[in-house]
């Protein structure tokens, strides 16, 4: 746009070439700016897993337990049995600290 107004002599064709190449780089910019605003393309994917679980409490207590402790807003870590037969419970959704990217787009919930 600048080169066709700075450089070409004749005046129809300088104005005829500077205004396409500013309806084209206006174009350009809206066309951006909206993919910036509205992310074409891209969409959000969200994976859900219902998983039974077992109580964290040892056998012989009769009421059923799960230990969570919040980290953030809706991140939880979780400790429970993943089989009725474990002797111990484990701890899951522990946040890996070598991977925080993969980490931050992760979360874990319950419900009762």
């Amino acid at each position: 746009m600048i080169v066709s107004l700075l450089l070409i002599n004749n005046r129809i064709l300088r104005y005829s070439f500077g205004g396409l190449f500013m309806f084209v780089f206006m174009g350009f910019v809206i066309a951006l700016s909206a993919n910036m605003y509205n992310h074409y393309g891209m969409s959000k994917e969200t994976t859900v897993q219902h998983k039974q679980i077992y109580s964290a409490a040892p056998a012989n207590v009769p009421v059923g337990m799960l230990i969570t402790k919040k980290i953030e807003n809706n991140h939880y870590i979780m400790m429970f049995k993943d089989s009725a037969d474990d002797q111990t419970a484990r701890v899951h959704f522990v946040p890996d600290k070598n991977n925080v990217l993969a980490s931050l787009k992760k979360s874990a919930n319950y419900k009762k």
